[in-house]
Parts: C-alpha cells; sequence; structure tokens
C-alpha cells in the first residue's frame, strides 16, 4: 500500500500481466503503457481485473484493462504491443556521465507509511532528496527489486514507479500526494536479458502549478541501454 491505495506500479504491473496473458503472443514487444489512476484500490476487499483486446492488427495488437471492485473502475490501461519493423531511422539516447562518485550516494528511507518501498533497494546518486526544499528538481537514481526473481517487463513497470515523484524535492516537509496518470514508452531492448543488478533512473520535474505535476524520466539498463521513457502527471497537496 501507498497511503489509502495500492501502489501504482503494482497496479500497472497487474493490468500489464492480465493484458499480456490475454493476448497470447510474447514474441511481440510491449510499445506503450498509458494508465489513469482513477480511484484508490484499498486492501480490505477483492480487486477484479477485466482485460480486452481493443485490436489485433498485423503488427499492433491494442488491449485494455481494467482493474476493478465489482462496480467502480479503479485503475484504466492501455497497452500497446508491436512487432518490429525494418527502418532506416534509428536513434539512441546516450546516458550522461555521473557528476559524483557513487560512494557518495544516499539510500532512500523506507518510511512504514509507504509499505512497499521495503521491496526496492532505491540509492539516491544525484539531486535533492524528496522535502528537502531544494531550488531544483532533477535526480539520478540507482534502484533495484530486493527480490531476486526473474525480471520481465512486468518487473520493470513496477520499478519504474518507485522513484517517489520530483516535484516533492522542492517542498520542505511531507504532504500528501498521488499518481494520476502515467505513460510508459518502452524503447525496444530486451528486458530478460538484462543483468539482474540495479537499474538507473534519471529525472526531472518539467513543470508543476495549481497542484499538478508534470515530470519526465528515462530509466537505463544495468548494461546502460536506454530501455523506458516515463512521462507521469502526479498530484501534490501542498
Amino acid at each position: 500500500m501507498q497511503g489509502r491505495s495500492a501502489f501504482g506500479g503494482l497496479q500497472a504491473a497487474l493490468l500489464l500481466r492480465a493484458m499480456r496473458r490475454l493476448i497470447g503472443d510474447v514474441s511481440t514487444p510491449l510499445r506503450i503503457l498509458q494508465v489513469n489512476f482513477i480511484a484508490p484500490v484499498p486492501a480490505d476487499k477483492p480487486i477484479g481485473c477485466a482485460v480486452k483486446i481493443l485490436r489485433r492488427g498485423r503488427n499492433v495488437h491494442q488491449v485494455e484493462g481494467r482493474l476493478h471492485d465489482g462496480q467502480d473502475t479503479l485503475c484504466l490501461a492501455i497497452a500497446v504491443f508491436g512487432a518490429p519493423r525494418p527502418s532506416s531511422a534509428i536513434f539512441h539516447p546516450r546516458q550522461r556521465p555521473l557528476a559524483r562518485k557513487e560512494d557518495a550516494t544516499k539510500m532512500y528511507p523506507w518510511s512504514e507509511t509507504t509499505d512497499f518501498f521495503q521491496h526496492f533497494s532505491i540509492r539516491w546518486v544525484e539531486g535533492a532528496l524528496p522535502f528537502s526544499g531544494a531550488d531544483r528538481a532533477e535526480s539520478i537514481v540507482m534502484l533495484a527489486h530486493r527480490d531476486p526473481a526473474s525480471t520481465t517487463e512486468a518487473h520493470i513497470v513496477a520499478l519504474a514507479d518507485a522513484v517517489p515523484l520530483t516535484a516533492l524535492s522542492l517542498l520542505k516537509e511531507p504532504a500528501a500526494r498521488s499518481s494520476l496518470a502515467w505513460t510508459l514508452e518502452f524503447l525496444g531492448i530486451s528486458i530478460e536479458a538484462a543483468p539482474r543488478t540495479e537499474w538507473r533512473m534519471d529525472s526531472a520535474l518539467v513543470a508543476s502549478s495549481d497542484g499538478y505535476t508534470q515530470q519526465s524520466a528515462l530509466l537505463w539498463s544495468p548494461n546502460g541501454q536506454p530501455a523506458v521513457l516515463s512521462r507521469q502527471t502526479g498530484v501534490v497537496f501542498a
């Protein structure tokens, strides 16, 4: 749990697992996952997962998934699975070097009020920690699952949401916050072939006003390959 609701990365990972199982085509990579967090997912009642294929094309499959409590939709996701195509338009972003030594990093403190943090190793390499009253909101974080299980695209979805909202670095004290909408764009690397060590996430706040925050992040595999582009709109009640 994360406050009143289940951790957003877990919601998205559950829906992705169900949608992947529905299409039954493990050879077609996930390209885009769009998630809207609509209502809190409680811990004290059964939650259902409904999935359906919106379109199965020659190269691209689009699938819808919903978490629900029997009556209301709690989380809505659209996944786009796309087969590789021949193309001469090829560009890969380059990972910039770290400005500080990794032995100077800080472990992110796990809070008992945010239970999901205990399942991740999170090391702050660059940028201010949340609630530090910084004047900039950028960070580089090394992170990994503590569970030694094999890595799948669903594991990466959960991992990509483990870092707190970037805008929290601007605040001087803790405040209520939540994710509203989230888009993940997978960049075509083999997730399963990546080493089972730390991943790196470079995050930056794009804008923030009226209690809504917009951030962009790039998740790098342990061997330095660009893996997932994350764009997220959050809500900060402060």
